[in-house]
């Protein structure tokens, strides 16, 4: 199994992986991709801010467990996310959907480790024919939450 938070996988995700991951392994649409990366960025933003300024604060070194995001984090995220896409999301919405892409995510990392063919699956030439093990296919959705920002 593949045992890390929801959080911890956003954290470590940059918006180039996510694009990669959602384009290439979910073959999700630009407008969801663009929203998923505007998602990232926004928890990015907020939490790793946060995040550093409590570990400056306690003086910590190393790791230490990524918790899930506070109702005011959640809150600011809605702000940026709504100011930058045109959006009126609520915070609870943001939480919602940023477990969402996470789901997606965990599930690609799942899929990688299962496959050790599937290491190099991102660097895939783009002309060679692609091994799509859970193929979009909106009835289905990748066996993944809808991932609308709606």
């Amino acid at each position: 199994m593949y045992y890390i938070s929801d959080w911890a996988i956003l954290n470590d995700t940059t918006s180039k992986q996510l694009q990669r991951i959602l384009s290439e392994f979910h073959h999700l649409t630009e407008s969801e991709i663009r929203l998923g990366c505007l998602l990232l960025e926004s928890y990015h933003a907020v939490c790793r801010r946060d995040r550093l300024a409590q570990r400056l604060k306690r003086l910590e070194v190393g790791k230490s467990r990524i918790l899930p995001p506070t109702a005011s984090q959640l809150e600011e995220m809605a702000e940026r996310l709504n100011a930058k896409a045109g959006l009126s999301l609520e915070p609870q919405k943001v939480e919602y959907q940023l477990q969402a892409l996470a789901r997606r995510l965990r599930q690609y990392h799942v899929y990688v480790r299962k496959n050790s063919s599937a290491t190099a699956f991102l660097e895939q030439s783009s002309d060679r024919p692609k091994h799509d093990p859970i193929q979009s296919d909106d009835s289905i959705n990748n066996g993944c939450t809808p991932f609308y920002i709606f």
